[in-house]
C-alpha cells in the first residue's frame, strides 16, 4: 500500500531538532585535498582518483539515511552552518603541496573560527581531518583546534614494527578500550594512519581514541581524539588518507569513519546541555557495562556458525556461555527499569536466549531484516516502530493475532 505524496511540496532542509537523520556539509570551499564530488575528485587527479577522493566516505553516509552535502561557495558562516548536524574539514591545503579542490583560501578567517566554534557549543558536531607536517600546508586549522584544546603537531610518524606492509610511515594505531563513554571503536579492531601528525591534548574531556603504539616515533602520542564541547561535539584525526577512496576500505577505516559521524552527529538538535546527552548516564551503568562485557566474552565462544566452538574452546565452552548468558539475562533486568517502552521486546529477548541455552547452544536460522525510508516523508521513530513491529509478527505469528486490526498503517 503506498500513499501519493509530492515530494517537490517537502522542504529540502530542516532545523536539527526535526530531522530524523543526520544531515552533513563537507566543506570544499578552502583548497582541501579532498572532495565528495567524482568530477572534481577526477580534475584534482586523474592518474590516481582514489587519492583525492571521499566518495565511499560520503556515499557509506548516504547508505544510512544521511544527507551529504558539498560546500562549495563562500564562507563557513554561521548562516551555512546552524541546520547542519556535522560539518567536515578535511585537510585543506594551498597548492604547493597537495593537489586541491581550487577554490578559496586554505586559511579561515577569524569569522569562520567564531561560527564554528559557536556552532559545535551549540550542539553541531565537527570532524577535521589534520596532516603530517601540519605547519607546511598553509592552513590555520591550528588556530580552530586549539579552540577545544587540540593541537596537531608538526611531525610525522615512523613505526618500524608496527606498521603496514613494512612501510614505516604507515603506522598501525593502538586503540584503547573505550569505558564510560560513547563507544567510538565499536567494531573497530584495526586502523591504519598513513604518514600521519600527532594531537597534543589540553583539555581534559578528551577521549583518545587512537595513539601510536610504544615503538613508534613519537610513541604513545594521540592519533585521533574526540570530545564533548558545550552541547557539541569534535573529532580530529592527525591522517585524512584513511578515509580517502583508496584507502577507506582497509581494516575497520569505514566502521571507523561512520561511527565517528554518527557520534558527532549525536549532539545536535538538543534544546539544554542536559538533553543534549539523553543516554550518558546508561554509558557508565553497571548494568550496560556488563552486558557488553558479557556479549564480547560470548562472541570469542561461537563458532562463524554461531554454534560453540568447542573444537577450539573445549566443553568448557558450554559452561562458560551459560555464565556469561545469565550475566546477559540479569543486565537486561538491571536496566529493564529505563525501557519501559520495551518491555515486550525485553521480554522476548530473554526467552530466546533462554531457549537457545536450553536447546544447547545450537546455531539457529537467522534474516536479516532492514528498511529504507524518505526521512523527508517518515520520520524516523515512525520508521524504527514499523520495522520493530514487523520483526515481530514474522518471529512470532501465532502471538500476535492481533496483527488483522493494526491501525496505524495507512491503508
Amino acid at each position: 500500500m503506498s500513499l501519493p505524496v509530492n515530494i517537490d511540496a517537502l522542504p529540502t532542509s530542516l532545523p536539527r531538532s526535526r530531522r530524523a537523520f543526520a544531515s552533513v556539509l563537507f566543506d570544499e570551499a578552502h583548497s582541501e585535498a579532498w572532495s565528495i564530488r567524482a568530477d572534481t575528485v577526477a580534475q584534482m587527479n586523474p592518474r590516481h582518483p582514489g587519492d583525492a577522493g571521499y566518495l565511499q566516505a560520503a556515499a557509506a553516509l548516504r547508505e544510512r539515511g544521511m544527507v551529504v552535502d558539498a560546500h562549495t561557495v563562500g564562507a563557513l558562516t554561521a548562516e551555512v552552518v546552524t541546520d547542519r548536524d556535522v560539518v567536515v574539514l578535511a585537510h585543506p591545503s594551498d597548492g604547493t603541496w597537495e593537489r586541491v579542490t581550487g577554490i578559496g583560501s586554505a586559511t579561515l578567517s577569524a569569522d569562520e573560527i567564531d561560527a564554528l566554534e559557536a556552532f559545535v557549543r551549540d550542539g553541531g558536531g565537527l570532524v577535521v581531518m589534520a596532516e603530517c607536517e601540519q605547519d607546511k600546508y598553509g592552513n590555520n586549522l591550528v588556530d580552530l583546534l586549539e579552540r577545544f584544546g587540540i593541537r596537531p603537531l608538526n611531525v610525522t610518524v615512523q613505526d618500524t614494527e608496527h606498521n603496514h606492509q613494512d612501510v614505516v610511515a604507515w603506522v598501525l594505531a593502538t586503540l584503547p578500550r573505550q569505558r564510560g563513554k560513547a563507544d567510538l571503536l565499536a567494531r573497530v579492531s584495526g586502523a591504519c594512519f598513513y604518514r600521519s601528525g600527532v594531537l597534543s591534548i589540553t583539555n581534559p574531556d578528551a577521549v583518545v581514541l587512537a595513539k601510536t603504539s610504544s615503538t613508534a616515533d613519537p610513541a604513545e602520542q594521540p592519533l585521533a581524539v574526540a570530545l564533548q564541547f558545550g552541547r557539541g561535539r569534535l573529532v580530529v584525526f592527525a591522517d585524512s588518507d584513511l578515509f580517502g577512496d583508496d584507502s577507506i576500505a582497509d581494516y575497520d577505516h569505514l566502521t571507523l569513519w561512520s561511527n565517528a559521524i554518527t557520534w558527532a552527529a549525536s549532539g545536535s538538535g538538543a534544546d539544554t546541555v542536559s538533553a543534549a546527552t539523553p543516554s550518558s548516564w546508561l554509558l557508565t551503568h553497571p548494568g550496560w557495562i556488563a552486558l557488553k562485557e558479557s556479549i564480547e566474552n560470548l562472541r570469542g565462544l561461537q563458532a562463524k556458525d554461531g554454534s560453540l566452538d568447542i573444537e577450539t574452546h573445549g566443553v568448557s565452552a558450554q559452561e562458560g556461555a551459560t555464565a556469561e548468558l545469565d550475566t546477559i539475562v540479569s543486565s537486561i533486568e538491571a536496566l529493564r527499569p529505563h525501557f519501559e517502552h520495551d518491555a515486550d521486546y525485553l521480554d522476548a529477548v530473554i526467552l530466546d536466549l533462554q531457549n537457545w541455552r536450553d536447546g544447547g547452544f545450537a546455531p539457529r536460522k537467522t534474516m536479516n531484516l532492514s528498511s529504507s525510508f524518505d526521512h523527508r516523508v517518515v520520520d524516523g521513530y515512525d520508521a524504527a516502530t514499523f520495522i520493530q513491529r514487523l520483526r515481530t509478527l514474522i518471529e512470532a505469528p501465532a502471538a500476535s493475532s492481533c496483527c488483522s486490526s493494526v491501525s496505524w498503517w495507512p491503508a
